[in-house]
């Protein structure tokens, strides 16, 4: 989280922020002249060329574009919640289900229970998911308690609801609101569930693990499948170091936000990952393993204006899917 940015990222933030204030100064210059000859402060006759149409009208249409982008952003997709859906095959039936539903959250990074929360709620329940997992980053201020609190009170699912801390957790007690509303709190530890005979296997880590991968795993495979929780894509090292013969079926993370503010054609500038764009959203597959990584539900805070472009909230299903 704290490696520096690629230098992509460095030229695409420079240009981003740099056009809207070369416009801007263009634009006020030419309107400084106008006024300086309209007060008599200069000569009436002597224009300078930042007030020629050809330099006013693209000066005005990028601060226009700049304004517009930014509006939407903030007033529309920041609380557009979209519900994605994404089956797995696997070679048999988790916990006996012949389709096992999960729904992922993550980055919720909560001030208050507002509209994009709601209908955050609203769309995990409609999902009837068996279990609810969760990857970290639940509040942007400590007044987000009761928010939190509020919102793991109304999240249902059948196996329950089981989180892991994020790096914004650290600096908070997402912990025990967690315990307090029922959920599980999974950092360095695991939960096995088991139904019909089969067995479900959950591993959660924290931002800084007491305990590896590795170690959280049985060291061969006991026929549990098994479901990897972390709150960032870096963690695929964790993966990359364990035993051939310890199983993960499934990684799931978040962090990212998808990039949050992402370009047409090119996607996130940053996603704070030392991997870059590489696992930047949504599924991809690592040594065999498949990888969720969940474009999150909130904006960062932090002084992180609350607008997202291109990289809408998100309630991730993912269908675990047995076929003979």
């Amino acid at each position: 989280m704290s490696e520096p940015l690629p230098s992509d990222a460095v030229f695409l933030l420079t240009l981003i922020f740099a056009t809207p204030l070369v416009a801007g100064v263009a634009l006020a210059s030419a309107i400084s002249y106008r006024l300086a000859r309209r007060w008599r402060l200069m000569p009436p006759d002597k224009k300078a060329w930042v007030e020629s149409p050809w330099a006013v009208r693209p000066a005005a249409a990028v601060l226009a574009l700049y304004a517009a982008c930014f509006a939407y952003g903030n007033l529309i997709e920041a609380d557009w919640v979209q519900t994605t859906r994404t089956e797995i095959q696997v070679t048999e039936p988790v916990l006996g289900y012949q389709s096992f539903r999960i729904v992922h959250l993550s980055d919720l990074h909560l001030d208050r229970v507002g509209r994009r929360e709601r209908r955050m709620i609203e769309q995990v329940l409609e999902a009837k998911p068996q279990m609810i997992l969760l990857t970290g980053d639940y509040l942007n201020v400590r007044e987000g308690a009761a928010a939190l609190h509020e919102v793991l009170g109304a999240l249902k699912a059948p196996l329950g609801v089981m989180g892991v801390e994020g790096n914004w957790d650290t600096k908070f007690v997402s912990g025990e609101i967690f315990q307090r509303a029922g959920a599980t709190w999974l950092v360095d530890d695991t939960r096995v569930l088991e139904r019909d005979g089969r067995r479900l296997r959950i591993v959660g880590q924290g931002m800084t693990p007491s305990r590896s991968l590795k170690e959280l795993l049985p060291a061969k495979d006991d026929g549990a499948y098994t479901i990897f929780l972390h709150h960032i894509p870096d963690a695929v090292d964790e993966l990359r170091k364990r035993d051939p013969a310890q199983r993960v079926d499934l990684f799931l993370c978040g962090h990212t936000h998808g990039g949050q503010v992402c370009l047409p054609f090119w996607g996130a500038v940053i996603t704070l990952s030392k991997y870059h764009k590489t696992y930047e959203r949504g599924l991809y597959s690592v040594d065999g393993v498949p990888m969720y990584v969940s474009r999150g539900v909130g904006s960062g805070g932090g002084g992180i204006p609350h607008v997202r472009f291109l990289a809408r909230p998100e309630v991730a299903v993912i269908d675990l899917v047995y076929k003979r």
